[in-house]
């Protein structure tokens, strides 16, 4: 059975101790890995405390964006930004608005089953260019 898209058991925790134990763990595992964790997070919030994808989605999105941010302080305070071409932020920092808002837009529009499908094809080739670079290493 597929996860998000037929019925599957969640847990439902509702207390502030969990949600706080369950985000560091998701914070800490994501910048650990430099991965962002966006789809291990919204998988996690699924399942432990019953929310749809559209709402982990947005969970996910907070978790992310305070992990990486105090990342990204954490780097600028240790190390400075002299080793870092800034230059790429000019076309970076746009895209990533837009493409935020063109996400939202879709996701507002589009049904749970929709969202829910998109985010499995997309694991799903996260999934394969992984095992792909996997493959690689050892050629």
């Amino acid at each position: 059975m597929i996860y998000n898209i037929k019925p599957f058991k969640t847990y439902r925790f509702n207390s502030l101790p969990i949600y706080f134990i369950a985000t560091l763990a998701l914070g800490l595992v994501s910048t650990l890995l430099g991965i962002g964790g966006g789809p291990i997070n919204v998988s996690l919030l699924m399942l432990l405390f019953g929310l749809s994808i559209k709402e982990a989605t947005i969970y996910s999105i907070v978790t992310i964006f305070f992990s990486q941010l105090s990342t990204l302080t954490t780097t600028f305070v240790t190390v400075g930004t002299d080793q870092f071409d800034l230059s790429y932020l000019m076309s970076i920092i746009p895209a990533a608005v837009i493409g935020g808002y063109v996400g939202s837009v879709f996701n507002k529009r589009l049904s749970d089953s929709v969202v829910s499908r998109v985010f499995l094809s997309v694991t799903f080739l996260v999934i394969g260019l992984n095992l792909i670079n996997g493959i690689l290493l050892f050629l």
